[in-house]
């Protein structure tokens, strides 16, 4: 189950029952090919010539980074901490010392600047985006059905069923 790097408040009950739909129903497949798509945009504005915008890279380096916690992780969602997808898809010390430098870097400044690209990043980040994209198949209605029941109950305006409040947003009447 994904973690949440940051909750400022909220019903504990709730965001781990959320975490554990997303875990349930999440087509690992598309997700790949939305990571694909969006750091490989990403790359393409991020590493084009030599000096780059750094602030920029850390778009196409999650995405990467995602993909390869997706493939050491059988199941699950990719967390949203950049050292901790890293970290769990066993990310070589040398690449995780170069992204700290950058996130230090990054935390003291409000933008990076532009500069050269760390050639270990820069790899790590073409190993992971120049895959073949994946071919999802259709989605699974019984997934979409458990999904549509789960958020019904996750909605929780009050004792019973949450029917009525989906009623109510359909068409446009106020909840009382």
């Amino acid at each position: 189950m994904a973690a949440l790097p940051l909750v400022y408040g909220g019903d504990p009950a709730f965001r781990d029952e959320l975490l554990a739909l997303v875990d349930a129903v999440t087509d690992r497949g598309r997700l790949r090919s939305h990571y694909l798509h969006l750091g490989r945009r990403q790359r393409d504005l991020a590493l084009a010539g030599g000096e780059v915008r750094l602030k920029r890279l850390f778009y196409a380096l999650r995405p990467a980074a995602a993909l390869a916690w997706l493939d050491a992780h059988p199941t699950g969602t990719p967390p949203m901490r950049l050292q901790e997808l890293l970290t769990g898809a066993d990310a070589p010390a040398a690449l995780r010392e170069a992204v700290d430098a950058l996130v230090a870097q990054k935390a003291v400044t409000r933008e990076l600047g532009t500069g050269a690209v760390p050639t270990l990043v820069a790899d790590y980040v073409a190993a992971h985006l120049d895959a073949d994209p994946p071919t999802p198949g259709p989605p699974d209605p019984g997934v979409r059905a458990a999904a549509d029941e789960a958020f019904r109950r996750l909605l929780r305006f009050g004792p019973g069923d949450a029917s009525g409040c989906l009623d109510a947003v359909a068409t446009r009447q106020p909840l009382v």
